[in-house]
């Protein structure tokens, strides 16, 4: 189980279950009103906070703060976002970082991770490819904290399962077009090294190609010192996996499925899938 990243790793990055039927959804629906409100009572100055008497319960805030990410998903792309979806993937994100936060001074007070465990193990139940690339473009956005908080989800619930969606991201050919396409690729590679130790095979192979790939790209200079540290970690972390290791067990087919359907339908089109073959 992946734990929370420490400060310095985010500093290195950042530069800078739902039921689904019948009754069981309608109450679902009506529990998540006070957090859609929550996030969208804004004004032009400031960006809307979720209050913490609504995080005190996480276990009822999580599947409904994934579901608001969620909701996101046609409105982000590339670096730059719309002010509506700014607005709500910082006030969104910013209460995971509060919830994640509180957790881990409890689990430090208890002297386990039990908290975090928790909290990993509902998100994964509840998110989906859709909300992991919301994520992947906040990694990637311009505003510095929506940045820093989607790393933090992001080192912390990654997985297996939703590793190719930073990956598509890696290998988006407009990702070096903004201001901040720096940070972006060094944040999107740090979150892909996480996954490497226990990689599947597809997994395994496409992060290797990617990172292969971006090491051509890139000049060994001042400007590219910590991406070219994030990878010569994610060539040490593949590097520990050995024969008998999950590089050579192959992703469960409905992973892989929508791993490729993800691919396949990315926006802008992919120039070549050779790194994310699914």
């Amino acid at each position: 189980m992946i734990k929370a990243i420490g400060a310095s790793f985010i500093g290195l990055l950042t530069g800078c279950f739902i039921p689904t039927c019948g009754v069981a959804q309608a109450q679902v629906q009506s529990n998540c009103a006070v957090y859609v409100d929550a996030v969208t009572a804004s004004s032009k100055e400031t960006v809307p906070v979720v209050p913490e008497k609504l995080l005190t319960d996480w276990g009822t805030a999580l599947p409904c703060l994934v579901k608001i990410v969620e909701s996101l998903k046609d409105q982000v792309g590339g670096s730059t976002l719309s002010a509506d979806a700014r607005s709500k993937i910082l006030s969104t994100t910013a209460a995971f970082r509060s919830i994640v936060t509180k957790l881990n001074a409890s689990d430090q007070a208890a002297g386990n991770t039990n908290g975090l465990d928790d909290f990993i193990k509902r998100f994964r139940l509840a998110d989906n490819l859709n909300v992991i690339s919301v994520l992947s473009y906040g990694a990637r956005s311009d505003v510095y904290d929506i940045r820093l908080n989607s790393v933090l989800l992001l080192g912390n619930v990654i997985d297996n399962t939703s590793v190719c969606v930073p990956l598509t991201h890696l290998n988006d050919p407009t990702l070096m077009n903004s201001s901040n396409g720096l940070n972006g690729r060094a944040n999107l590679l740090g979150i892909i090294s996480v996954v490497a130790p226990w990689a599947y095979k597809q997994n395994y192979e496409n992060i290797e190609k990617t990172r292969d790939l971006i090491s051509t790209q890139i000049a060994s200079d001042s400007a590219t010192k910590t991406t070219l540290t994030i990878l010569e970690n994610i060539r040490v972390r593949l590097n520990s996996q050995n024969s008998d290791s999950n590089k050579n067990v192959n992703l469960p087919e409905q992973w892989r499925i929508a791993c490729r359907s993800y691919v396949e339908t990315f926006v802008p089109k992919l120039p070549s899938m050779d790194n994310v073959k699914y």
